[in-house]
């Protein structure tokens, strides 16, 4: 029949009949009621997005970590420092001097061995707690500080809690740590990048902020030679203690 299976195309199946009239016989072309011919659309130009503009330049490094003064307007932790400064005057540890404002977060050869500060932006009101000993105390409680040099010093562990009649050997024995009723820890990573000479990388881990990298280690070493892990231990310590290593205060029941 007239468009049944067209030139070229492969050989009739037997018992199929041949299409007839542009029947779509095997081989022959579809007609348009068996596939319609796609719509034409208007040729468009793709879109092109803008470029990019080139990134900014990168900001000058924190000085702050080396130990020289941090850009203007970027001092962080200033209120820690100013009330540490504020407590170091109160307890005589520094001249009350117009100076020390300079020497906020640049001077840290200048520091409280006795403070532990905190801020933040959910205080509403300056708050001061004074934790000591009193003549006309009679409570079996007794405190004790040290200022740590760095976050290694183990030793400030154990001259806090010499004075309080417990000797870390390099732990403490059980009945020593059950006389233990709390442990405040301060410390900060040293801003310089070092401890005892030895690169640190605190300051540049892209895992754990800086802060909780230090409470961590320095957490870690006090409660090992406590033999306990109950202890507070808080970031942050400018000007609270040598810088790089912080301060250590234990109060516990008396022998």
């Amino acid at each position: 029949g007239g468009g049944g299976g067209g030139r070229g195309g492969p050989p009739r199946p037997p018992g199929r009949a041949a299409g007839g009239g542009g029947g779509g016989g095997w081989g022959g072309r579809p007609t348009e009621k068996t596939q319609p011919r796609p719509q034409q659309h208007p040729t468009t130009t793709p879109h092109r997005s803008p470029p990019h503009p080139p990134p900014p330049p990168p900001a000058p490094p924190n000085k702050d970590r080396t130990g020289g003064p941090p850009p203007a307007g970027r001092r962080p932790g200033a209120a820690r420092a100013a009330g540490a400064f504020g407590v170091a005057i109160a307890l005589g540890e520094l001249p009350d001097d117009p100076a020390l404002e300079a020497a906020m977060g640049v001077d840290f050869e200048r520091f409280s061995r006795r403070a532990s500060i905190s801020s933040g932006v959910e205080v509403e009101a300056n708050e001061v707690i004074v934790l000591g000993h009193s003549a006309a105390w009679e409570g079996t409680l007794r405190m004790a500080c040290a200022p740590m040099r760095d976050a290694l010093d183990i030793g400030a562990v154990a001259e806090a809690l010499r004075p309080l009649g417990m000797n870390a050997a390099p732990q403490l024995g059980a009945a020593d740590a059950a006389r233990v009723a709390a442990v405040f820890v301060k410390c900060e990573p040293d801003r310089r990048g070092h401890v005892r000479g030895l690169r640190h990388t605190m300051l540049d881990d892209t895992d754990i902020n800086a802060q909780r990298h230090i409470r961590g280690a320095v957490g870690g070493m006090v409660a090992g030679v406590l033999g306990d892990a109950r202890i507070f231990v808080s970031g942050g310590a400018e000007h609270q203690g040598p810088d790089g290593g912080g301060l250590v205060a234990v109060i516990a029941h008396a022998a």
